[in-house]
């Protein structure tokens, strides 16, 4: 089992608490427990952190290792189409545009990705079970069985000490 972080939980981290110039520790634990393959995401998240053209997308393009960045599989492909089937349930009524931006985005990838190959899910995300504009990360995995943890668990799940 693996943690796969969520693109807001570095982007928070970087911008609000954990800054490169501040908390090097913490960088250098995520790059330790990346290294070990505790720690993954997934290409789409990748992707979308080397658009912002900051101090993180450098960090993500020099320092951070693409292998911790998966390519979704088959077993993914399968669990992503069971997530569009999930996100179309007449009972969660979502938007079309809800539904929509979700699976174009890379939450619904890490979800899937997460659920075919049993790892947790790490968001700065909160649920919201009863919002129908759009498709929270912890209501996603809630509904697949998808377990998932705030990064403030993930340091003390990984044992973090700075």
């Amino acid at each position: 089992m693996a943690y796969l972080l969520d693109a807001n939980v570095l982007i928070t981290a970087k911008r609000d608490h954990y800054r490169f110039t501040t908390f090097p520790c913490y960088w250098d634990f995520l790059l330790q427990r990346a290294s070990n393959g505790a720690l993954r995401s997934v290409d789409s998240v990748r992707k979308e952190l080397l658009n912002k053209e900051d101090d993180l997308s450098q960090w993500v393009e020099s320092t951070c290792p693409k292998v911790m960045f998966e390519t979704p599989d088959g077993a993914t492909g399968v669990a992503l189409s069971q997530l569009g089937i999930w996100t179309m349930d007449p009972q969660r009524k979502y938007t079309p545009a809800a539904r929509a931006e979700f699976l174009n985005v890379a939450d619904s990838v890490l979800i899937a990705h997460a659920l075919a190959h049993e790892h947790t899910v790490v968001t700065h995300e909160k649920p919201e079970p009863q919002r129908i504009s759009k498709v929270k990360v912890p209501d996603a995995c809630s509904a697949m069985g998808v377990r998932w943890i705030d990064p403030y668990a993930l340091l003390e799940e990984l044992g973090a000490r700075f």
